[in-house]
């Protein structure tokens, strides 16, 4: 099974496509004014110390190379990955990222806990939480977005939704190269499958 079937088959509102560019193509960023923040945005990508740094929580293999990659595209991320809880605040420890893309539910220590941890560290930790079902975790969440401003995005999701979210909590807007035309976004608020326990 292909891993867009398996995204596929947990419903929602899109389908995370895995066309990705040919080798050597531009990054869907092009070096043009980037909104309101003008030369400063184009400046994120212009060396590694200039770029934020993601890190990527989640224990499905397959998922987290995927995200990774779209994260990657965009051209003004490092991005670091970890399989769980434990391992994603070890690699913060470490990496100590800008903003962290965590799973919910995971092994051992989920990406609340992961987060409270972090949080000791860095209380200002901006973070977004992937889940099929966010509404499992709603009075955490909307804990989580009053006090800290979290952002959260429901699996499955298109890279346009990803990287529109990722602008949207790291401060700065994603031009219009970025953005699907009208009938290619999808409508929103539509309920994940039941299948997915995620």
């Amino acid at each position: 099974m292909s891993l867009t079937q398996k995204l596929g088959e947990r419903g929602g509102f899109a389908r995370v496509s895995l066309s990705l560019p040919a080798e050597g193509t531009m990054s869907p960023f092009p070096e043009q004014s980037w909104g309101k923040r003008g030369q400063k945005d184009r400046e994120w990508g212009s060396g590694k110390k200039n770029m934020m740094k993601v890190l990527i929580v989640d224990d499905d293999e397959d998922l987290i190379g995927l995200i990774k990659e779209m994260v990657e595209r965009v051209g003004i991320y490092r991005v670091k990955t970890a399989a769980n809880g434990e391992e994603g605040y070890e690699v913060f420890l470490q990496f100590k990222p800008d903003i962290i893309l965590t799973d919910i539910r995971m092994p051992g220590k989920n990406g609340l806990e992961m987060v409270r941890d972090i949080r000791t560290h860095n209380p200002s930790i901006r973070v977004i939480y992937m889940s099929g079902d966010l509404s499992r975790f709603r009075s955490l969440l909307e804990d989580e977005k009053k006090k800290y401003l979290a952002s959260f995005i429901t699996k499955p999701f298109s890279r346009f939704e990803l990287v529109g979210l990722l602008s949207e909590t790291m401060g700065y807007d994603p031009p219009r190269e970025t953005l699907p035309a009208p009938a290619e976004r999808q409508p929103q608020g539509v309920a994940p499958s039941q299948n997915d326990n995620r």
